[in-house]
């Protein structure tokens, strides 16, 4: 696997999506699936990932980790890409090479995911992905005396968050807050190619990082946080650090 590693900014105006949203015969499709279609058809296996979106004005602003530059997202675009994709990229992409961040480094940090796990025990169906809460629920409800004291959103997710940092290494929290959560509506294929909605929750953590191991952080920037890392989730954000107090 390739070391390099890019930050790629994209100013898409919202029509591609439009496009690609024809496409899907009139179903309702979340953003996140159609940034990924388009990227897919006009990028293969070096659409970069993870990524974040939001809307700019009039432009819909795309920031995402990639092991190649702009340059070479173009030259890929001009083989399979669409005529009006090919011709935002040339003037909207731009990329940055990541430099690597050394042991030590403190860093603060932003990131959007749906906190989800695997399904395990009698309550769900086995191997499903569900929601982190749900799951924290059903856990502490089989752990402890009817009338116990309820796990909140909050706890449950932000320990879901935590534990996904220490699975990956590379980084010690210093602190972490949720400071958002909403509703996600999201799209995905099933097997007779239709979509299904899935209702989950998108949670928004910013917090402060020091790095423990250059190599294993720059392997958690490429990967990211969570599942749907193809769809918008999981990118983390960097960001100058706090002071120390």
């Amino acid at each position: 696997m390739s070391n390099a590693l890019y930050m790629v900014q994209m100013f898409l105006p919202p029509r591609l999506l439009a496009g690609v949203h024809d496409q899907s015969r009139g179903a309702n499709i979340d953003d996140g699936y159609l940034l990924h279609s388009l990227f897919a058809s006009a990028f293969g296996d070096i659409s970069p990932k993870p990524f974040h979106y939001q809307s700019r004005q009039r432009h819909l602003e795309v920031l995402a980790y990639s092991e190649v530059a702009a340059e070479s997202l173009l030259e890929r675009a001009r083989l399979f890409g669409r005529p009006d994709f090919v011709q935002a990229l040339e003037v909207g992409c731009t990329s940055k090479s990541m430099p690597i961040i050394t042991t030590g480094t403190r860093l603060g940090f932003c990131v959007h995911v749906i906190p989800t796990v695997r399904a395990q025990g009698p309550a769900f169906r086995k191997g499903a992905e569900i929601d982190a809460w749900l799951a924290a629920k059903a856990r502490v409800q089989s752990d402890t005396a009817p009338g116990g004291s309820p796990i909140s959103r909050e706890t449950a997710y932000t320990e879901w968050m935590q534990a996904a940092l220490q699975r990956q290494s590379g980084a010690q929290l210093e602190s972490l807050r949720l400071s958002a959560l909403r509703s996600a509506r999201l799209s995905r294929r099933n097997r007779e190619r239709g979509f299904n909605r899935i209702e989950q929750r998108e949670a928004v953590f910013q917090g402060v990082m020091t790095v423990t191991d250059d190599n294993d952080f720059r392997a958690l920037l490429k990967r990211g946080i969570g599942r749907h890392r193809s769809f918008g989730f999981g990118m983390l954000l960097l960001s100058p650090p706090p002071r120390n107090p």
